[in-house]
């Protein structure tokens, strides 16, 4: 396996385990980084100010808007995991599998049940990727970053606060009343914070 697949231990998939679960989360460079755009609907907003590359781990680095690494590992890794990505789609699927199993082994000897999210800092349809064994998906639901205190409803959607933890598939189904739900989350990294854009909802 050329770099490790799935992060287990960033903020974020840390939350999870006060619910009894293993959060394994995907992580690629984001937009167009790796020279493939890998979240074709991404807003200007979305693309200036990924987590996945200006927050976290991957935004310890002097200039923030820079597309280099930087000598930054994080962002290393992501540019390599997504660049093999496309170049050897079917090794890398492979070891996506091979990653999950392990995850599983793992989440079992702690005594807990494993999620996986597959677009970390990606916007990739994976239920239309082939691969060596499926593994079952969640839906996704609409996130959005509110610069303050969550509100309760935005544009009639009832919002839930995805800060807390990384765990989707607990979150209410969808019905027939009530369509579906907007996932609030906070800006994350200085360059966020500071947006005025639009992407950060003030």
């Amino acid at each position: 396996m050329k770099n490790r697949i799935f992060s287990t231990d960033s903020p974020k998939a840390i939350k999870a385990s006060a619910f009894g679960y293993l959060n394994a989360i995907h992580y690629m460079a984001p937009a167009d980084l790796s020279g493939v755009n890998l979240c074709p609907h991404a807003s200007a907003g979305c693309k200036a100010l990924c987590l996945g590359w200006t927050a976290g781990q991957a935004g310890i680095v002097s200039n923030l808007a820079s597309r280099r690494p930087q000598g930054n590992a994080a962002r290393q890794s992501r540019l390599d995991k997504a660049r093999r990505f496309m170049r050897d789609r079917a090794g890398y699927m492979r070891d996506v599998v091979k990653s999950i199993e392990q995850a599983q082994a793992k989440a079992k000897r702690l005594g807990k049940k494993l999620c996986v999210r597959m677009n970390g800092s990606s916007d990739i349809a994976w239920e239309g990727i082939a691969c060596e064994r499926w593994i079952d998906g969640v839906p996704g639901l609409y996130r959005s970053v509110f610069a303050d205190a969550l509100p309760a409803s935005w544009h009639g959607f009832v919002v839930i606060n995805g800060d807390e933890h990384d765990l989707r598939h607990l979150d209410p189904k969808a019905t027939e009343g009530n369509p579906g739900y907007v996932i609030g989350l906070s800006p994350k990294g200085r360059k966020a914070k500071k947006d005025v854009s639009g992407f950060v909802v003030r």
